[in-house]
């Protein structure tokens, strides 16, 4: 199946879970030794991370206001950005659709939120190439009318495991 992501999926692709894969990329927070344990996985050494790098703001990192550039970049420009996971611009660039209804946070999955056929305002997160840094936190989010467009939004898709790609 691919759909767009959830408010969870995404938020969870940005700072990692738990437990993230050890051949992850920490950038500039501390090193981090670890023994990797079944799955090539270790506990998550920041899971409250601000940014999917880390907890300071770096525009060398993602594409916001700070950069200096006033248009949407392509992926991969900012690979120092990527997440525990190795996701790439998720704080930056463009707002990022999500399938989540808007409802108030911290996420409960069983408020209807995820209900694919409500009308009602949905979630973007990640911040835009003309936002400033505290709107490409993790945590940040925004309300939009589905029907919005416009040159600082976007989306990704995700692919569920067992699907054709």
């Amino acid at each position: 199946m691919v759909s767009l992501p959830s408010e969870a999926e995404w938020e969870k692709a940005a700072r990692g879970g738990q437990q993230v894969p050890v051949r992850a990329k920490w950038g500039s927070s501390p090193g981090v030794l670890a023994l990797p344990g079944e799955n090539g996985q270790m506990d998550n050494p920041f899971p409250e991370r601000l940014y999917p790098w880390g907890d300071d703001p770096d525009p060398n990192r993602a594409h916001y206001f700070d950069t200096g550039i006033w248009a949407t970049s392509a992926v991969g420009c900012f690979p120092g950005g990527a997440s525990p996971y190795g996701v790439e611009d998720l704080s930056g660039n463009v707002w990022e659709w999500t399938r989540s209804l808007y409802r108030d946070y911290p996420y409960d999955p069983d408020d209807g939120r995820e209900a694919a056929r409500t009308e009602g305002p949905r979630v973007v997160r990640g911040g835009s190439f003309d936002g400033h840094q505290r709107g490409v936190r993790c945590a940040f989010r925004l309300r939009l009318s589905p029907d919005l467009r416009g040159n600082g939004v976007g989306f990704r898709v995700v692919v569920s495991p067992g699907s054709p790609a």
